[in-house]
């Protein structure tokens, strides 16, 4: 038992140190991840698409934004480091993804990628992601997806 000065806490028998209490923990992590946690400022555009007409400059800019590898979807996730390409093949499938979706307009297949990009997140990298401010453009090349 665990005693804190507000109030008793149990463990269960788990001490911080068991496999059970490290698998427990990951679960609850695994639980309380979001698109909102892991990419917030893709997630608010994302369901502010939904309201933006198909020709708007807003969408449109957006769009352009994640053909660029290193400032999508599964990019902000990574800090907005294009090194998802290589690193995972699954994140950059669902980046594909994302931007594939999202030029369709297809809305309960980009909830399904979301949902895919949040469970293979937590899965497989298991970390809240570092935000680092947007700096701009960090050289004379920008590389996209398509070339």
């Amino acid at each position: 038992m665990l005693v804190s000065s507000d109030h008793t806490q149990q463990n269960h028998g788990l001490s911080p140190n068991s496999n059970n209490y490290s698998k427990n923990n990951q679960q609850q992590q695994q639980q309380h991840l979001t698109l909102d946690i892991i990419c917030p400022m893709w997630a608010r555009r994302l369901e502010q698409s939904k309201h933006l007409s198909p020709l708007s400059l807003t969408r449109l800019r957006w769009y352009f934004e994640l053909q660029r590898i290193s400032r999508c979807v599964v990019a902000e996730a990574y800090g907005f480091s294009s090194s998802y390409m290589s690193d995972c093949k699954k994140c950059s499938r669902i980046g594909w993804k994302f931007m594939f979706y999202f030029m369709l307009h297809s809305y309960s297949k980009m909830e399904k990628n979301k949902n895919e990009f949040v469970k293979h997140w937590s899965e497989k990298h298991n970390i809240t992601p570092l935000k680092i401010p947007s700096t701009g453009l960090q050289s004379t090349t920008i590389q996209t997806r398509g070339g």
